[in-house]
């Protein structure tokens, strides 16, 4: 980095020095990580990505010195930071312009006061008109030299690199991806060959338009950029901020206008020198130096600096570009506007739009196309923003032309009445189409939330931005008129739409150009007829030769204005002081600047420009958080686990094979496809894992991945409401219900077996597209691996899609199929939306998301490619013109007869009605801001006086607001009730659960309306249908279109029969608000039985009770009486008020307690408060027997000693997902093998080093290869106090506590095929570490220990034993330590291998009694939470099901446990599925602990369960307390042993160790037991 910056420091050697020193400097004393430069590029890359302000990053420059150490080199302020990245910063020059953009002061006028053109003075001057002394400039411009900025482009082998891929790395396929593939670029290889021989020269585009860096503060403030890129980099770099360089800023607050060209001088002089000659240019990637040449392409700009750069006019009669003098344009009288119409001349010369007259402008059309003009014969342009309407002034111009006389303004009165055109929106159709757009819900990322761009008052659209805009242009604006509009004129606007849609296209097919010319004049003839000549100013003429630009230059969004407008966005962000806008712009621009020259040079630094890699594996995909476990249904899970099968690579052979195999053993059927493929569904999983099994143990090669998929998911599966992959989130479909974006729409194209009718035996494989909704996403766990699959109601392929004229795709969700087969593989889901159709609400229009692209990461993380791809077309075929155009003169097209005139839409039936008429007081309170208070009793039920209010705002909500053309309360969409529940938010204050029981009374309220309307206005009328015509006058704001569905639907029903006998007397209190009453009455807190709830509901004013209600109450009373004297209760539902009343609760809501309560709810609480009493009456007695544990320990007063775990750390080997089959396929395409794991590296003696290879600070012995990192054993230090590369956390940090330890050790600095030196190593004596055994300590067991030492450790520390693979499932090495002896002999704390070592004594001793396939252990150093093995749960509960797996015979599985620094004993018995916690100290089994237990089990169940329960009882056994505090370990071991001699011991008291000899001798006797004590 600093010796690319040198040629940068060449005139101020000084400069590089100090930047030297800063780059060798360290941040602070010892450190070794980062230096004062690297820390400041670091720093000063968050400050430009995240646009910190200069005070902010300051105040964390202060806050971090003050953090590091003392005499640390961090810059204190913003000011010193900038000192030192002076050196790395961009050259620019400021250059003084003249106030009237006549000259620039340079060169000769570099002297100059005054400008010599105008007069204008150079300065500023004050008040009194005397120059000020410090000599401001009036203007100014800074200017940015290319020629160094292109030398560091090519000081970085990676840009450098991606400089020349469009000579090496594009496609030459014939179709243009890319700017290199246009006929402009060729034309430049072929005039100039030696400049096309380097493909390191540059071709270069410039972009200029003006910024108020003021935002909103001034409006007449205007700067302007020049922006400048270099099309030689990749499609997906090209475009991105970090490689667009700033060449010009030209200070305002005045725009240049048509004197840019002033201000382009010293650019266009560097861009000729560069042309002309070239500059030397060292080249990092090829490693030489050459001479780079650069090119000028074509400028990208908005339409009125297009004409300012070309010098240009941009007003008058010939503002087209292309066609020059040629342009037809006539001037409109009334409009006072040009038109520029007559697009018959690019037709061809026999279309029949040529002849017609008074369709178009009265004339025939026979002339041909303008020939494009070319260099200096282009002259005008013509600045073309005006907003035009159908208006007067319009209809005046049509009839000054003598076109279209029935669309002729009529004067009556004082007012004027414009008829209905054919592109005339009446309002109704106004409010259908605001109305879809408002309703519609896209997924994220596609467009802006329309719900709040729509304005439903005035029917307009506000606020949209240019990509709305280009996405209602291209998808949206079709479906917006699905509905509206005549025919003729919704097709015109389609084409249109299409047209842009393909024009947009990434990849340009050159053989499709000359159709997509034709058929755009064809639209844009079709718009002359329809639309006045006011609609066709300059830029709807434009379009005319947009595919020409395309044919020479290349695909548009390389060319396009949307780039270059987001990063004036971020020039303008960079202003920090308003008094000087351009000076932030510059100064922030050249750190940037410098940061990105950096960045180049560090690591794990992203660039600024280019956006940065997420942590998210796009085609594996990752989870939203929020998920739960659950058991799933056999069924569906058998089919999920099929799909998988199907559609995994690895599977396909074997899919195959089991087909072969059903046609040998049933020949009868080999021939019927359709038996065959239902056979192979119902038997290949079954078979696939007899077969896997089979091969298994006959020792074949099988995968891992091959292995796991055949035994089959686990029956629990995690459920998700959203997942993310493929760079698309996917949302559940009741996710999606409550949020304004929908991302629950799939399709997916599959190859299946399709049949014509049920008699088909001969069905054909042929592929279909599906539309679906996503209910449920799983992630299927195959112990090792999990799969993603999405669960999706499928709509059927013969009756619920269709293709309507427009070519649009429709679906009907009411007509659903494929229920055995709803699953799909998240990875094969395509994303779609679907939009309501407007003609019939049961269909929806399929729309289809953009792709998202990342093939262009896998190589290199730097490569990323533009994830916005352009839309799949919406229409795929044009309809002809011939279907809905006239394609004669006629002039029936031109007017609307379904369009009422203006003075039937002020008809008084047609007054707006907005918000609740009724409940005057709520009103009054929600204009002042004022809400009701809710509140709620014990049960979460609103009462008091508020709640009347409330239920009587409800009803008014559902007369007033919910159309009553909807059947029932589930037809009214969740749009319209998210709208009821925000009035009710503004009007009362209550909780966000009571949603559900508003919604509840509504619903009661809106049946409740329409009985009424159905009883008292249709069923007395309904022999008199004039009358029903209207709705009722009390009901104004009923829509008279919403009656009329109404009335045809409610014509045939009858009255209801009454089916209430026993009706209340509560108004609007409801049970809620009487069970309140009652509990003040009676002054408790404890809920009132619902049978005197009853008794009182019935009761009347005067305290009777009707005649039908009366027996029922003196049963009531009968049996309280009886209750209260036999003791006895009545709970659930069959208690006192459902034996008063002699019939059963049914569903619904539960009698006398109303709306909010179903029985299961209800009844459920009522055991529940038993249940509460029971477990309070538990919690007493577990305080009380905590406390006597306490006051036992607090006796004995000796702590839990520490016992390690980690002396065998075996990690499980690592698999890959499987890989997937490209699309969902019945017949195998490529045959996979299953791939073979390689075995581990064999163990052999090496030197470790630290630093450097030479420097070795140990020996030791590699267990296995782990990547960049070896696995090993530390066998001997040579310098103990040296830390280790890679710590054991909570262990060992250096070398001399490491040993006999296993530990990662980096793979460079490891020395292979070594002997191990006893003794010393370079001269170097061995240390004696911390670890070593003091002697003098228990000497008697030491001797004894020296001895058997002496006898097993002669080479080093620590022995390697290989222990079996029957002891554990799998085999593995450990070491003997001497430690590990010490520890045995002493009577101490034992680690892990002692524990290891017994173990494999019991199993050996197991296997001379032949009992061994009664019990099985579980390896305690992978599964101890406090262990170095697997340390998430999840892990280490899979480690225990993998054991459990191989060991399906056992009857006792042993699973010694170390929680943290104690030794505790789970036996699992497998018959019963008991976990019996065994426990020295008598403590409660750890959280950590019973979770991978029962987690395991949940995994793999027991095959010899015999209940259907998952998960483990959990039973303390009683054992008395060990002695001492540190013989834990003993004791376990000491369980294990006895259990197996007597697992009758495990429902009785335990016996204790009464010393440590007896202790001792048990273990000494432990090998007596044989198979009589069985």
């Amino acid at each position: 980095m600093v010796e690319a910056a040198q040629d940068d420091c060449k005139a101020n050697p000084k400069l590089f020095e100090r930047l030297l020193e800063d780059a060798e400097k360290p941040l602070y004393l010892d450190c070794k990580n980062f230096t004062k430069l690297s820390t400041l590029v670091k720093l000063y890359n968050l400050e430009g990505r995240y646009g910190w302000s200069n005070k902010s990053f300051s105040e964390l420059l202060s806050l971090l010195g003050d953090m590091l150490p003392v005499n640390n080199e961090l810059p204190l302020s913003m000011y010193e930071a900038k000192k030192t990245l002076n050196a790395l910063g961009m050259e620019y020059e400021k250059i003084h312009a003249c106030p009237n953009d006549c000259i620039l002061f340079r060169n000769e006028l570099k002297d100059a006061s005054s400008c010599p053109t105008c007069g204008a003075s150079r300065w500023k001057v004050n008040r009194r008109g005397s120059k000020k002394s410090k000599g401001v400039p009036v203007k100014v411009m800074w200017y940015f030299p290319p020629i160094p900025l292109f030398k560091r482009m090519f000081q970085s082998s990676k840009i450098a690199k991606d400089l020349i891929w469009h000579a090496e790395g594009g496609e030459f396929d014939g179709k243009m991806r890319h700017p290199s593939d246009s006929p402009s670029w060729k034309v430049i290889d072929h005039r100039w060959p030696n400049f096309a021989a380097e493909p390191r020269n540059l071709r270069l585009v410039i972009s200029a338009d003006g910024i108020n860096p003021h935002s909103s503060l001034s409006n007449r403030y205007s700067c302007w950029p020049v922006v400048m890129i270099t099309y030689n980099l990749p499609p997906w770099l090209c475009m991105k901020r970090k490689f667009m360089m700033l060449s010009l800023l030209i200070s305002g607050p005045q725009k240049p206008g048509n004197d840019i060209d002033t201000y382009l001088a010293p650019l266009i002089k560097d861009l000729k020198t560069l042309w002309e000659i070239g500059v030397e240019a060292y080249d990092a990637y090829q490693r030489e130096v050459f001479t780079l040449r650069v090119v000028l392409l074509w400028t990208i700009n908005d339409f009125p600096t297009y004409g300012n750069l070309s010098g240009c006019t941009v007003k008058g009669y010939f503002a087209c570009p292309i066609c020059g003098p040629e342009t037809y344009s006539h001037r409109l009288k009334h409009g006072r506007k040009n038109s520029f119409t007559s697009h018959r001349r690019f037709l061809p010369c026999n279309h029949p739009f040529r002849k017609h007259r008074k369709a178009f402008n009265g004339e025939q059309e026979f002339r041909s196309p303008p020939q494009p003009l070319s260099g200096e014969e282009m002259l005008l342009k013509m600045n073309a923003i005006w907003k035009t309407k159908d208006g007067l002034n319009s209809r005046l111009d049509l009839m000054d032309v003598g076109l279209r006389c029935e669309l002729a303004p009529r004067f009556e009165s004082n007012r004027t009445y414009l008829p209905p055109a054919c592109y005339t929106l009446p309002r109704k159709e106004k409010k259908v189409f605001c109305q879809t757009l408002a309703e519609l819900k896209v997924p994220e990322g596609y467009c802006s939330n329309f719900r709040n761009l729509v304005s439903m008052e005035d029917l307009k659209l506000y606020g949209l931005k240019s990509h709305d805009y280009h996405t209602l242009m291209q998808q949206l604006l079709p479906v917006a008129l699905r509905s509206l509009l005549p025919k003729h004129v919704r097709h015109a606007i389609a084409r249109l739409s299409l047209f842009f849609n393909a024009l947009c296209k990434k990849v340009v097919d050159v053989s499709t150009l000359d159709k997509l010319q034709n058929e755009l004049v064809v639209t844009l003839c079709l718009l002359e007829k329809y639309f006045p000549p006011s609609f066709f100013y300059i830029m709807i003429h434009s379009t005319v030769h947009l595919v020409r630009e395309v044919r020479l230059c290349g695909p548009v969004y390389f060319r396009w204005m949307y780039p270059f407008e987001r990063f004036m966005k971020v020039l303008k962000g960079y202003v920090r002081n308003r008094n000087h806008p351009e000076g932030c712009i510059v100064e922030c621009y050249i750190a940037e600047e410098a940061i990105e020259f950096c960045t180049k040079y560090l690591s794990n630094v992203d660039a600024i420009g280019v956006p940065s890699s997420t942590n998210v594996d796009h085609k594996v995909g990752a989870p939203i958080p929020g998920g739960h476990i659950t058991e799933a249904d056999c069924n569906l899970l058998l089919q999920a686990h099929h799909y998988v099968l199907e559609n995994t690579t690895i599977i396909q052979p074997y899919i195959e094979e089991h087909m072969k195999w059903l046609k040998l053993n049933n020949p009868r059927q080999s021939k019927r496809q359709k038996w065959l493929q239902e056979e192979h569904m119902r038997t290949f999983t079954h078979w696939l894992q007899k077969n896997v099994e089979v091969a298994i143990a006959d020792k074949e090669p099988i995968s891992e991945t091959l292995r796991w998929m055949a035994h089959g998911p686990t029956h629990y599966v995690a459920k998700y409401h959203g997942y993310v992959i493929n760079g698309c989130q996917y949302n559940t479909k009741d996710r999606d219900e409550l949020r304004v974006t929908q991302n629950s729409g799939v399709s997916i194209v599959a190859t299946t077996m399709q049949i014509s009718s049920a008699n088909d035996k001969n069905p054909v494989f042929g592929e279909l597209c599906f539309y679906g909704i996503i209910t449920e996403i799983w992630d299927l766990d195959y112990t090792m691996f999990r799969i993603p699959v999405f669960k999706c109601n499928w709509v059927d392929n013969k009756s619920g899609i269709k293709v309507d004229e427009f070519g649009l795709t429709l679906v009907d969700f009411t007509k659903m199929a494929h229920k055995s087969n709803p699953f799909i593989l998240a990875s094969q889901a395509k994303q779609v939306f679907y939009v309501q159709d407007q003609l019939d609400p049961r269909w929806s229009v399929v729309l289809s998301t953009p792709e998202r692209d990342f093939s262009f990461s896998a190589k290199d993380s730097d490569d990323f490619m533009d994830n916005s791809i352009e839309h799949h077309p919406l229409i795929t075929t044009l309809a002809q013109v011939e279907s809905f155009d006239t394609m004669d003169d006629s002039d029936v097209i031109y007017i609307r007869g379904d369009c009422m005139d203006s003075k039937e839409e002020k008809t008084p039936s047609q007054k707006k009605y907005r918000g609740t008429t009724r409940k005057s007081m709520i009103i009054r309170n929600r204009n002042r801001g004022i809400k009701l208070v809710i509140k709620y009793n014990a049960n979460g039920i609103y009462v008091g006086e508020s709640f009347v209010h409330l239920t009587s705002y409800l009803g008014v909500l559902a007369r007033t607001m919910v159309p009553i053309r909807y059947n029932t309360w589930r037809d009214v969409p969740e749009q319209l009730k998210d709208k009821l529940w925000d009035s009710i938010e503004i009007a009362f204050t209550l909780d966000k659960k009571s949603r559900r029981n508003c919604m509840l009374t509504l619903g009661k309220c809106f049946r409740s309306f329409k009985n009424t309307l159905t009883v008292k206005h249709i069923l007395p009328f309904k022999d008199e249908p004039e009358l029903l015509k209207k709705p009722p006058a009390e009901y104004h704001f009923i829509d008279d279109e919403d009656w009329n569905i109404f009335v045809k639907n409610r014509e045939v029903q009858k009255q209801r029969r009454k089916k209430h006998i026993y009706n209340h007397h509560l108004s609007r209190k409801g049970y809620a608000g009487l069970e309140e009453e009652m509990m003040i009455e009676v002054g408790s807190t404890e809920s009132i039985d619902r049978s005197l709830l009853w008794k009182r509901a019935m009761q009347k004013k005067d305290g009777s009770y009707d005649d039908v209600v009366l027996p029922v109450v003196e049963k009531i009373d009968e049996l309280m009486k009886g209750s209260q004297e036999s003791g006895i209760s009545y709970s659930g539902s069959n208690d006192i008020l459902s034996q008063a009343l002699g019939t059963p609760e049914y569903t619904g809501r539960v009698r006398a307690k109303g709306k909010h309560y179903t029985p299961g709810r209800y009844f459920n609480s009522m055991s529940e408060r038993v249940v509460r009493d029971i477990l309070k009456a538990t919690q007493e007695r577990q305080v009380k027997f905590k406390a006597d544990v306490l006051a036992r320990l607090s006796q004995i007063g000796v702590a839990t000693p520490q016992s390690d775990v980690s002396s065998s750390n075996m990690k499980s080997k690592l698999l890959l997902l499987p890989k997937v089959v490209e699309k969902p396929i019945r017949k195998v395409e490529e045959e996979t093998l299953p791939m073979k794991i390689k075995p581990h590296m064999k163990a052999r003696k090496c030197e470790l080093a630290v630093g450097t290879r030479e420097n070795t600070v140990a020996g030791g012995t590699i267990v296995m290869d782990c990547g960049p990192n070896y696995l090993v054993v530390l066998d001997a230090p040579y310098e103990s106090n040296t830390p280790l590369p890679i710590p054991i956390p909570g262990q060992a940090t250096t070398v001399g506590a490491a040993v006999g330890y296993q530990v990662l050790w980096p793979t460079h600095l490891v020395n292979l095929s070594t002997k191990f030196i006893k003794g010393s190593h370079k001269g170097k004596r061995q240390k004696t570490t911390k670890n070593d055994l003091k002697i003098g300590e228990n000497p008697q067991d030491i001797n004894n220990f020296d001895a058997l030492v002496g006898l097993m450790l002669n080479e080093g520390k620590a022995q390697g034993v290989e222990v079996p693979n029957d002891v554990f499932g799998e085999s593995f090495k450990t070491f003997l330590m001497k430690e590990d002896m010490d520890m045995i002999i002493s009577f101490k704390e034992v680690l892990a291998n002692c524990v290891i070592y017994y173990i494999w004594h019991l199993r050996k001793k197991l296997s001379d009694a032949r009992l061994t396939e009664r019990f099985a252990f579980i390896n305690p150093a992978l599964v101890s939470k406090a262990g170095m093995g697997e340390t998430t749960k999840e892990n280490r509960s899979r480690l225990i099901a993998n054991r459990l797996m191989h060991a399906k015979r056992a009857d006792y599985i042993f699973i010694p446990y170390n929680p943290d620094f104690h030794w505790v004993l789970v036996a699992l018995d497998m018959r019963t599925m008991t976990a019996y916690y065994l426990d020295p100290m008598q403590k409660q089994p750890c959280d950590d602990l019973k979770e991978i237990v029962n987690m395991a089990l949940r995994i793999h169940p027991p095959e010899k369960q015999r209940s259907s329960k998952r998960e483990p009882t959990w039973v303390k056994v009683v054992c008395l307390r060990q002695l001492g505090s540190v013989e834990c370990g003993y004791y376990v071991m000491r369980y294990m042993k006895d259990i197996i001699v007597d697992p009758s011991l495990l429902s009785t008291k335990m016996p204790s160790f009464q010393s440590n000899k007896s202790c001792r001798s048990h273990f000494d006797d432990s090998h007596k037991f044989s198979s009589h004590d069985k």
